[in-house]
């Protein structure tokens, strides 16, 4: 009641004091007292109808299609990436070199453009993003966990988050000294912050999963300390992990079993670093961190950033074969524990794997260097190279086929020659990519059992964009229209469903549903209409061809992946 109330006070006081037109700013002062861990006092330059529309969107989750997901083991493998939010259609990062695939004004920062995003990420099997953190931009990093909420809705397995500090940023030339204790909750106060946001959009009860969590600790991420702090070994454990689990401990008991500290490949860092890894520090291909018996990958596809500095640098893709190289050579999962790519989508340096256009590139005239995105104009040519790797680097952690049962509604109870149209949502949670072209199917097994109706049910192609991902990869859910059709026989039956490529497999969860049929009770004028239909059908039946509900000859049916 007072997180309710709190939200109405703060969206009338902000109404009526800061926004007497669309394009009016925010009073920096009412956010800092309304929102005290959201927004840094000098940095609020978000817009009224871009926060109004987050802040009134945050309210209680409720979906079947929800689902809890497994935090990371200390020893698992891991692929991540930082991301950044800093993108408007006309502000934010704007003169990058590679073009995105529908120019750079589709990059809107809105929720819905951050899904398109994303599904390019899960096509891409990368686990984890470090979001950047900094004190600007703030509606575009809330309108990514919007997204992610509304994804998760949906039925999606979306990448896991973590905060990736950016002191240079946030604190500009300023020099502070972590000896002081102010200083050190400042620096913390940027993490709680940024779960605060977070957590208003992700509310349920599975939001906690949708953190990065390793040994069970939640996991931060800082960049370089020294430019804008000295004293940086006053700085302890305790000094991060006591205020969060002050803060969220009692809601989110994860944040009670400590933190997962990762940060550069450097001396000057926190002294109690768990994890390190070279983070916007090398112009290399690829380069490993070996700390505290966890040995880190970077990859990075490339490195152009002449369009903004003079003379900058370029390390070329040449339309990708140098990234794909180092996937094939140097992330080998029998010795190595993490893959790090340098950016999902860090646009003016030119670093992203993002889907982008391959025959238009921007070049400012005071650049001096060329270079070309795909040796085969693929937009997706490094989503792609990410795909396979990761298959490969998580091939013993994840199965090739496999598939979990969301949510379904196929009855128990029916009438003899009943028809009942039924819904089930399955996820991908296997590599490969499903289409229906390559007979992907949810069916009911008609070896086994009595059929309920034809047996195979597919799904739209052009309605689940498997055109533009080039099938359902992992971690997307997709709906199928089945249509039950009770036997002429009462009786009991035990009916078994799953997914299925035809002709190759059957695999993933399976659904053992017994269904009661009965012949309705005579003496009824709607079982005089129930027996008219009854006949009709028989009739029709009697028509078909026969066999029509077996398997096709040559299916090969193995066992499936539980």
């Amino acid at each position: 009641m007072e997180k309710i109330i709190a939200l109405a006070v703060t969206v009338i006081i902000i109404i009526d004091l800061t926004c007497s037109s669309a394009s009016a700013m925010l009073n920096k002062k009412e956010v800092k007292i309304l929102y005290p861990h959201w927004y840094s006092l000098d940095n609020v330059t978000d817009s009224c109808d871009t926060l109004l529309e987050n802040i009134m969107f945050g309210s209680n989750m409720d979906s079947k299609l929800l689902t809890p997901s497994k935090p990371f083991a200390l020893d698992e493998h891991i692929i991540s990436a930082s991301f950044f939010h800093w993108y408007t259609a006309t502000s934010g990062q704007l003169s990058g070199p590679w073009l995105p695939v529908n120019g750079r004004a589709s990059w809107t920062g809105t929720a819905d453009w951050w899904k398109t995003q994303i599904k390019q990420i899960m096509l891409a099997n990368i686990d984890v993003l470090y979001v950047h953190l900094m004190p600007h931009m703030e509606a575009q990093r809330m309108s990514f966990f919007r997204a992610l909420s509304e994804m998760r809705e949906e039925g999606y397995d979306v990448p896991k988050v973590a905060p990736f500090l950016d002191p240079i940023i946030t604190w500009g030339s300023s020099v502070y000294s972590l000896s002081i204790e102010s200083n050190r909750a400042m620096i913390v106060n940027q993490y709680i912050r940024f779960f605060d946001q977070y957590y208003w959009f992700n509310n349920d009860e599975f939001a906690d999963d949708y953190l990065a969590v390793i040994d069970n600790r939640v996991v931060l991420d800082t960049w370089h300390l020294r430019v804008n702090f000295n004293n940086i070994s006053s700085f302890h454990r305790s000094d991060m992990e006591d205020p969060l689990a002050a803060r969220f401990g009692a809601a989110h008991p994860v944040f009670s079993n400590g933190i997962y500290q990762v940060t550069t490949d450097s001396s000057d860092t926190f002294s109690f670093a768990d994890e390190k890894v070279k983070q916007f520090q090398v112009h290399a291909y690829s380069s490993i961190t070996d700390y505290n018996s966890i040995k880190s990958v970077q990859l990075k596809p490339g490195y152009w950033d002449q369009n903004i500095r003079n003379p900058g640098y370029c390390l070329k893709r040449d339309g990708g074969v140098n990234y794909s190289n180092v996937w094939n050579t140097v992330p080998d999962p029998l010795t190595v524990d993490r893959v790090y790519i340098e950016s999902w989508n860090e646009y003016d340096e030119g670093s992203g794997v993002y889907a982008a256009n391959p025959t238009n590139t921007y070049i400012a005239p005071s650049n001096p260097s060329t270079d070309y995105w795909s040796r085969v104009n693929n937009p997706f040519e490094y989503i792609q190279t990410t795909y396979e790797g990761a298959r490969n680097f998580r091939s013993s952690e994840i199965n090739v086929k496999d598939s979990k049962i969301l949510w379904h509604d196929i009855p128990t109870n029916m009438i003899v020659g009943q028809t009942t149209h039924c819904s089930v949502y399955v996820r991908n949670t296997g590599f490969d990519l499903w289409s229906s072209n390559n007979n992907y199917c949810f069916g009911q097994r008609l070896e086994d059992d009595t059929a309920f109706g034809p047996g195979r049910y597919y799904f739209d192609d052009a309605e689940n964009e498997v055109d533009f991902y080039s099938g359902i990869f992992k971690g997307r859910p997709v709906k199928f229209d089945v249509d039950v059709t009770a036997p002429d026989i009462s009786g009991v039956y035990d009916t078994h469903w799953g997914m299925l490529q035809e002709y190759v497999a059957w695999f993933g969860e399976s659904i053992t549903n017994t269904i009661y049929v009965q012949v309705p009770e005579p003496g009824t004028f709607l079982n005089f209409g129930f027996w008219i239909l009854y006949f009709v059908k028989r009739r029709t039946r009697a028509r078909r061809m026969p066999g029509s509900n077996s398997l096709p000859r040559g299916a090969i049916v193995r066992s499936w992946v539980e």
